[in-house]
């Protein structure tokens, strides 16, 4: 037992429980399925290319020509699955490496010693723990390869520009990386364009602290994102998707608004994992007497920094439901991303702005750590509160008081890894022959079951015949099989 206790430490058995909490996430990516979108974008691979496909939705559909190219590589082949699913866990393994390189940075600009793996791990669990729709933040390539790619690729474009003012690299290969990266930003979500400015706009508030020959450089950096932003917003693709989709008509869209600025606060706020972690987080700052003086240029209360950036939440999230309404999972994750790091930096600065005005102390941290890792433990595996408000917000035909219990994100996963899973993929081999074997005789139909209706199972599938039959005539399935009708034939 002394042998143990000299050779395991508390940090890595703490590492080892942030990972055992991220495996079953991480399992259900060798379950996943090509779905919809994935479709459509085989469907343009089949008769345009990869590039004439891209030229296609720029002029027809999107200027997202990064985002659109992604979907296009990344081509339904339902033959070889984990073509699907190493893809997936390809960019879940960027988005970790970008959040690591990002606290790496941080961290060593701000000269604080905090474990960067366990920071990474602990970010992602978060993240996944409270997202609103955990299915197209990890589980869905077109839903991946959009809004979480860009968020990686945005962490790298800090990191890139974080690098360069504190001389961790040279001009050339900063300037290199900047023109890489604006274009991939350019051509990703536009969404990301006000934190951006945001980052642009604190270089210049600190202008006279970076030297005079990086001044030059770093403003060539913006108008290369420019440039390739504006190549976005003049693509044709872009209004039409407007006029199709009606967007931009929106009615009450202030108070929609409202909903959605609160529907993202409570999801976080009524959250007790992500509480008691922060609080967790402030106790280790707390005793590591954390001071940063690189800091005290904010020169701004805590609280009010909060205001500040819940301010810009609000009219973020004001002019997204101008355009889209009540918000889609996906952008719901895209903005709930952005909120936890706000958090993390608040919390961050208000135990360096109170640590030596309140916090001369030791807290002892045996039996605070005893009680706060029983709660974590309990409510991550109990999940007895309504962690996604969202849905609870979004949902209309189902019973809604089935999301108020038992709805942890890490429970709904582990739930779905060992009761679901397994029907989920064995459901999707079966069609998958069904529609193989019809190709191959040229048929011009073929009869499918119903897809799986279960409201804890984390992918989102489409009801389409429980009891009856089903004919289809229109859809992504019935051009790739090259059919005339997909018939959806019920129990009975």
């Amino acid at each position: 037992m002394s042998w143990f206790k000299r050779n395991i430490k508390v940090d890595n058995l703490i590492t080892l429980g942030m990972i055992l909490l991220l495996s079953p996430f991480l399992a259900l990516i060798f379950y996943t399925h090509p779905f919809a979108d994935d479709v459509l974008f085989a469907n343009s691979v089949s008769n345009f290319g990869v590039i004439g496909g891209i030229i296609d939705f720029y002029f027809n559909w999107s200027g997202r020509y990064v985002v659109m190219g992604l979907g296009l590589l990344n081509k339904w082949i339902s033959p070889f699955p984990p073509y699907y699913h190493v893809s997936l866990l390809l960019y879940l393994c960027l988005f970790s490496f970008s959040i690591y390189l990002f606290y790496k940075v941080l961290y060593g600009f701000l000269n604080v010693r905090i474990p960067l793996l366990f920071s990474t791990l602990l970010t992602l669990f978060l993240i996944f723990q409270t997202s609103p729709d955990l299915y197209s933040l990890i589980y869905w390539h077109p839903g991946v390869s959009a809004y979480t790619f860009t968020i990686s690729i945005f962490l790298l474009f800090v990191v890139n520009l974080f690098s360069f003012l504190t001389g961790l690299i040279k001009k050339a290969t900063f300037l290199v990386f900047s023109l890489l990266l604006s274009f991939i930003l350019g051509g990703s979500i536009e969404l990301i364009l006000p934190f951006i400015l945001l980052i642009f706009f604190i270089i210049v508030l600190r202008i006279k602290n970076i030297e005079k020959n990086k001044r030059f450089s770093i403003l060539l950096v913006l108008v290369f994102y420019l440039i390739f932003l504006t190549v976005f917003l003049i693509s044709p693709g872009n209004y039409n998707r407007l006029e199709v989709s009606e967007m931009l008509l929106v009615e009450n869209f202030f108070q929609k608004s409202i909903l959605n600025f609160a529907m993202i606060n409570v999801n976080y706020l009524q959250n007790p994992v992500y509480l008691i972690s922060l609080l967790v987080i402030g106790i280790y700052l707390i005793n590591n007497k954390l001071q940063i003086p690189k800091l005290s240029w904010i020169k701004i209360k805590p609280l009010w920094l909060f205001v500040l950036i819940q301010v810009f939440l609000f009219f973020y999230i004001l002019a997204l439901t101008k355009i889209m309404g009540i918000l889609p999972g996906r952008v719901a994750n895209f903005v709930g991303i952005f909120y936890i790091f706000s958090h993390l930096f608040l919390l961050l600065y208000f135990v360096t702005y109170y640590q030596s005005k309140i916090f001369q102390f030791q807290l002892s941290l045996k039996p605070i750590n005893k009680i706060l890792v029983t709660l974590i433990l309990l409510f991550t595996f109990l999940g007895v509160y309504p962690t996604s408000v969202y849905k609870l917000v979004q949902a209309e035909r189902i019973d809604k008081s089935r999301y108020l219990v038992f709805s942890s994100n890490f429970l709904h996963a582990t739930y779905t890894l060992f009761f679901e899973a397994g029907y989920f993929k064995r459901h999707y081999q079966t069609q998958d022959k069904i529609l193989e074997n019809a190709q191959l005789k040229k048929s011009k139909s073929a009869i499918i079951a119903p897809y799986p209706d279960n409201v804890k199972l984390l992918f989102r599938l489409k009801k389409l015949a429980p009891e009856n039959t089903e004919i289809i005539t229109k859809d992504p399935l019935v051009e790739f099989y090259q059919l005339d009708t997909l018939i959806v034939k019920g129990m009975n």
